[in-house]
């Protein structure tokens, strides 16, 4: 028997395979969309109806995370720039600027339980310290004396933790 003969009826009816394949398969698929805009039926194929859930509907966007009454007591921490800076570092409670050590050495901030206290500005020639000179009575959390080095990266002086009464 001729090789090209054998070749031929061999690839003829492995294409002929592979097109029944293709058709089947498109059938499949289109026979599975349309059962899918049944209700009942897609909740049984689809996952993704069975796994979601209820979605999330927050009460109120606008109000704040952490909510203070009127009688909440503030407390202060007193920061020392340890060395000469020659920029501007300021200090950040939870991600806002409250005061810079452009022209003083010490600085005295308000904080509240939780508060997030850091420093960060323009990159020293040197590395700067900066210590928790002072704090007011109540405050466990940064302690007295705890000191940073920064080098011109946002460094965390601490969480504001009140002892409890």
């Amino acid at each position: 028997m001729d090789f090209e003969q054998w070749f031929k009826e061999r690839t003829s009816g492995f294409e002929r395979l592979l097109i029944r394949g293709a058709i089947f398969l498109l059938v499949l698929l289109f026979l599975s969309q349309a059962l899918l805009t049944v209700p009942g039926v897609r909740r049984t194929l689809n996952l993704v109806d069975r796994l979601e859930g209820e979605p999330y509907t927050p009460v109120d966007i606008g109000a704040p995370a952490i909510s203070r009454s009127a009688g909440d007591v503030m407390h202060y921490l007193e920061l020392t720039l340890l060395g000469e800076v020659k920029g501007n570092v300021e200090v950040f409670v939870n991600g806002t600027a409250v005061k810079s050590f452009s022209e003083n050495t010490s600085v005295v901030i308000t904080v509240s339980e939780g508060d997030l206290v850091e420093i960060d500005g323009d990159i020293p020639e040197e590395e700067l310290g900066v210590v928790v000179s002072a704090v007011s009575d109540g405050i466990q959390l940064p302690q007295h004396g705890r000191q940073v080095h920064f080098f011109g990266r946002p460094e965390t002086i601490g969480w504001v933790v009140i002892k409890g009464d």
